[in-house]
């Protein structure tokens, strides 16, 4: 069973957060009122690690140019240059993200192709299917009309013979 989170977006655009299973992937997803769209996967101890970190700068009143640009206090771990908009390990961190959503779409992108694949065979097979069972429904009517003809044979045999 998933559970998820539908979030309206001011823009005609809903979001969906959806766990897929216990400990599993959350997975978002974007329908823009036309069709729903993949955006992204994040491990489950990444959404534990991103709601922490949001609560952890809204609480202390962190300045961070994503979450809370207005923000009073400087986090002593971290190098904090708005006029860049991110700070040097946000850099880095933002580049390791970039770097892992790039490996998560080429995955994404092959899943989506082999999905294409899986569907272009069951659609293969779903008329192989179809064309046996019209072959199996015309056997059926080819074998009552020999059993129709044996019958009539039969009779005519009883007859001469009897």
């Amino acid at each position: 069973m998933k559970k998820g989170i539908e979030l309206s977006a001011n823009n005609n655009t809903t979001l969906f957060l959806t766990q897929t299973s216990a400990d599993g992937d959350t997975v978002l997803s974007k329908y823009d009122g036309e069709k729903t769209t993949f955006e992204c996967a994040v491990k489950a101890s990444d959404m534990v690690m991103l709601i922490n970190f949001y609560r952890y700068v809204k609480r202390n009143d962190i300045r961070n140019a994503f979450i809370n640009p207005n923000g009073k206090n400087v986090d002593e771990g971290m190098d904090t240059d708005l006029a860049a908009g991110e700070s040097s390990s946000g850099s880095q961190a933002l580049k390791s993200a970039q770097d892992a959503l790039s490996s998560l779409r080429e995955t994404v992108s092959k899943a989506y192709l082999e999905l294409e694949e899986m569907e272009k065979r069951l659609a293969d097979a779903s008329q192989d299917v179809a064309q046996k069972e019209k072959a199996l429904r015309e056997a059926e009517v080819n074998n009552a009309t020999l059993r129709e003809k044996i019958d009539v044979l039969q009779e005519e045999i009883q007859t001469i013979s009897g």
